[in-house]
C-alpha cells in the first residue's frame, strides 16, 4: 500500500496496551489507551476518561438533536447529573443551543432565537430570563429591552460596582438635557458607613437621601453634603436643623425673608409668608400677604420694647388701616391720633397707655375719625384722658380725671391744687346763638358763663 501508515502496537505486558503511532519515520504518537481505561488524544499521560490536547471537532448527531453531551455519570459525589449539552433544538433548522444542567431537575440554556430576530436568550427548564439583542440592549424578565439594561420586575445588586458604590446609573450622552445625570446606591465610607441613595447631575449637584449610624440613625436630606431635612425615628421633621423637638421644625439664618409659605393656586389665590426671629426684626413672628408685601399681622416681643400683638401693621405700604395692637404703640404709628391702635400698653418708657379707636378713609389718608381713652403719668401724679381725633388734630382731651378725684372738662393738669373739683377748660369757641333745649356751661378768659334756651349769656363769677 502506498504512502504512510500508522504503527499500531499492543503491549499486552506493559503499562499501556495500546499505543497509535504516526508512520511518518518520526514515530510521533497520537493514540494512548491506558491501562487505567483513559483514552489519551494527543497526550501520553491522559488523566480522565477521554483527555483531547488539542483541536476537538464533533459534527454528527449523537442522539437525536444533540451534537455534543458531557456528563458526569457518578452517583456518589455531588455534582452527579450534571451535562454540558450542545445541540440544535428542533432539528437543524432550529434554534443553536448550548446547556449545563443536572438530568432530571434543571437545565439551563443559551441559545440564538432564529423565531425572534436572532436574539440571544438565556432560559431556565426553556422558560426565557434573559434576552440580548444585535445592538447590545440587555433585557431581564422582558424580551424586548428598550435600553442598554431593561429589567422587568424587582431588582437588588449587592456588591460593589466602583469602590464603595453598589448601584450606578448615569447618563453618559453630551447632547441632551440630562447630560450627566445619574442614580446611586452605596455606603459611605465604606461597609461601616451610612446607606446612601443619591440623585445628581456629575459635577453640578448632588442630592442624597441616608441614615446617619453616627446620629441615632436618623434619616438626612442633603443637598451636595449639607443636611437640608432631618427626620427622626419618633416622625418629627426638622428643615434646618438636625434636632427638632417638635413635629414640624424649621430653622433658618437671620437673613432670610420668610420660613414658611402658604400659596393658593386657585384665581382669587394668595401666597402668604410667615416668618419670625430675623435680624431685621428678631423679635417679631410676622404674617405677610406676599402678593403685594403688606404685612397683615405680627406678634412682637422684646426685652425693652414690650410684647404686642397687631394686625394690619404700619408699615411703608400701608398707613396702620384696621389695627389691633398690644405693645408699644409707637411701633404702629407715628402718631397717637394716627397710630392705628385699638388696643394698646405703652412700657415705661413712654408717658402714655391706652385704647384708641380710629376710622380712616384709605381715599384721603390726611383724614381720620376717632377716639381714646388714655392713662398715664405727669411726674409723681397718674390721670386717665377721653377724647376725639378728626383731620389729623392730635389728642384733644376732652375729659380728664387724676389720682387726686378731680375731673375736667377740655382741662388738664393740676386743677389750681384742688382735690375732688371739676375743672372747665376755656371754650375753643365760644357759643354763638342759644341752644335749644337746655342751657350750656362754659369758660371763656378764665371766668364761667352760663347760655340758655333764650337770651344772653350769663357770667357765674
Amino acid at each position: 500500500m502506498g504512502g504512510s501508515m500508522a504503527t499500531t502496537t499492543i503491549d499486552a505486558a506493559g503499562s499501556d496496551p495500546i499505543e497509535i503511532l504516526q508512520a511518518n519515520g518520526a514515530g510521533t504518537e497520537v493514540l494512548r489507551v491506558t491501562s487505567a481505561g483513559k483514552l489519551g488524544v494527543g497526550t501520553a499521560s491522559p488523566t480522565s476518561t477521554l483527555h483531547v490536547v488539542g483541536d476537538a471537532a464533533i459534527s454528527n448527531s449523537l442522539s437525536g438533536t444533540v451534537d455534543l453531551v458531557v456528563k458526569n455519570t457518578k452517583t456518589s459525589d455531588s455534582a452527579a447529573g450534571t451535562r454540558l449539552m450542545s445541540y440544535v433544538a428542533d432539528g437543524t433548522a432550529g434554534d443553536p443551543k448550548i446547556g449545563l444542567g443536572i438530568t432530571g431537575t434543571q437545565d439551563y440554556y443559551l441559545r440564538i432565537d432564529n423565531d425572534d430576530s436572532d436574539k440571544l436568550k438565556l432560559s431556565s427548564n426553556d422558560t426565557d430570563m434573559l434576552t440580548m439583542l444585535v445592538d447590545g440592549k440587555v433585557g431581564i424578565g422582558t424580551a424586548s429591552p428598550g435600553a442598554k439594561l431593561h429589567v422587568a420586575g424587582d431588582a437588588k445588586v449587592s456588591s460593589s460596582v466602583s469602590g464603595n458604590v453598589d448601584l450606578l446609573l448615569e447618563n453618559t450622552k453630551t447632547s441632551d438635557s440630562a447630560a450627566g445625570t445619574r442614580i446611586m446606591s452605596y455606603v459611605a465610607d465604606g461597609t461601616a458607613g451610612d446607606p446612601k441613595i443619591g440623585l445628581g447631575i456629575s459635577g453640578v449637584r448632588e442630592y442624597y437621601l441616608r441614615i446617619d449610624n453616627d446620629d441615632s440613625d436618623k434619616l438626612k436630606l442633603s443637598s451636595n453634603d449639607v443636611d437640608k431635612v432631618t427626620v427622626l425615628a419618633d416622625g418629627k421633621v426638622g428643615v434646618g436643623t438636625s434636632a427638632p423637638d417638635a413635629l414640624l421644625q424649621l430653622k433658618c439664618d437671620g437673613s432670610s425673608t420668610d420660613q414658611l409659605r402658604l400659596e393658593n393656586s386657585g384665581t382669587n389665590g394668595r401666597v402668604w409668608a410667615i416668618s419670625g426671629g430675623l435680624d431685621s426684626a428678631p423679635g417679631d413672628l410676622t404674617i405677610k400677604d406676599q402678593t403685594n408685601g403688606k404685612t397683615v399681622a405680627a406678634f412682637h416681643y422684646h426685652d425693652d420694647d414690650g410684647r404686642f400683638f397687631r394686625v394690619g401693621a404700619y408699615s411703608g405700604t400701608q398707613s396702620g388701616i384696621d389695627c389691633l395692637a398690644v405693645g408699644q404703640s409707637t411701633l404702629c404709628g407715628s402718631g397717637r391720633n394716627g397710630d392705628a391702635c385699638i388696643l394698646s400698653m405703652d412700657h415705661n418708657s413712654s408717658a402714655l397707655s391706652g385704647i384708641t379707636l380710629n376710622y380712616r378713609n384709605t381715599a384721603d389718608t390726611a383724614a381720620f375719625v376717632g377716639g381714646h381713652i388714655w392713662a398715664g403719668r405727669s411726674g409723681n401724679d397718674t390721670f386717665m384722658t377721653m377724647g376725639t381725633a378728626h383731620n389729623a388734630i392730635s389728642n384733644e382731651f376732652m375729659l380728664y380725671m387724676d389720682a387726686h378725684r378731680n375731673f375736667g372738662l377740655n382741662l388738664t393738669g393740676t386743677m389750681g391744687g384742688g382735690a375732688g373739683v371739676i375743672g372747665i377748660g376755656d371754650a375753643t369757641t365760644v357759643p354763638t346763638s342759644n341752644p335749644t333745649g337746655g342751657g350750656v356751661l362754659y369758660v371763656s378768659g378764665g371766668h364761667l358763663y352760663f347760655l340758655g334756651t333764650s337770651g344772653s349769656a350769663v357770667r357765674l363769677d
